[in-house]
C-alpha cells in the first residue's frame, strides 16, 4: 500500500499548491493553460479521488481502518471536489455539483492550503492515528 501512500501524497500536494499559490497568478502563461486543461484536471481528479477511496479502506501504519488517515483523505475528498467542480464547468455543456458544495467551492484557497499542509504532515508523521 505504499504506493498509494505516496500517490495521496503526490496528489494532495499537486492539489495545494495549484489552489494556494498558482491560481493567484494572473498572467496567462503556459503553465496556467496546462493547469486548467481538461485532460490534466480529470486526471487529477480521479487520481486523487482513487487514493483518498483507497486510503479510507486500507490506512498506512495503524490498525485502525477507517480513523488511520482520516486527515489526508478529507483533504484528498475536498480538493478533488474542487478540481471535479472545474472540470464540469470547463465542458462543452457546463454542468454544477449540487448546491451542498458550494461551501467548498468557494473556498478553494483555504482548501489548498489545508492540502498543502496535510501532504507535508502526513509525510513527516505517517504513523500518526488520524495523519
Amino acid at each position: 500500500m505504499l504506493p498509494f501512500y505516496f500517490l495521496s501524497i503526490a496528489t494532495t500536494l499537486i492539489m495545494g499548491l495549484i489552489l494556494a499559490f498558482l491560481d493567484k497568478s494572473s498572467k496567462e502563461s503556459e503553465v496556467s493553460s496546462f493547469l486548467r486543461d481538461q485532460t490534466f484536471l480529470l486526471l487529477l481528479t480521479v487520481f486523487s479521488g482513487f487514493t483518498a477511496i483507497s486510503k479510507m479502506i486500507s490506512p498506512v501504519g495503524t490498525n485502525f481502518v477507517i480513523i488511520g488517515d482520516f486527515l489526508p483523505v478529507i483533504a484528498g475528498l475536498a480538493g478533488t471536489l474542487v478540481f471535479l467542480n472545474r472540470y464540469l464547468n470547463g465542458m462543452q455543456n457546463p454542468k454544477k455539483l449540487p448546491a451542498f458544495f458550494d461551501i467548498l467551492i468557494k473556498h478553494d484557497v483555504i482548501i489548498g492550503y489545508v492540502c498543502l499542509a496535510t501532504a507535508v504532515l502526513h509525510l513527516l508523521f505517517s504513523p500518526a492515528i488520524f495523519l
